[in-house]
């Protein structure tokens, strides 16, 4: 299971910080997924977001926790994760942003 704390992968302007590599990669994903459970919040569909498992690459599902964490799933591989701190990051498309 991957803890993650989105703005450990931002920049001072809230942009992704990594440039290229599995970094950059792993933090494109956690956007996506950051977008489609908060648009999910508001009832909007979004595009699946695809796991990152490259073997898998099935959709996940995503949903917000009552702590306010997005969790994520791979019903296929299993692969998992909760976000923290996403709320008011450039991915966040809930209506209180």
């Amino acid at each position: 299971m991957y803890f993650t704390d989105l703005t450990h992968f931002l920049d001072a302007k809230g942009a992704i910080a990594p440039k290229i590599g599995p970094a950059r990669r792993l933090a494109e994903f956690l956007g996506g997924v950051v977008a489609a459970a908060s648009a999910q919040e508001r009832g909007v569909a979004t595009e699946p977001v695809l796991c990152r498992n490259r073997k898998c690459r099935r959709p996940i599902t995503s949903t917000i926790a009552g702590d306010n964490a997005i969790e994520w799933v791979c019903a296929k591989c299993g692969e998992q994760g909760r976000i923290t701190n996403w709320r008011r990051s450039f991915w966040d498309l809930s209506e209180g942003r």
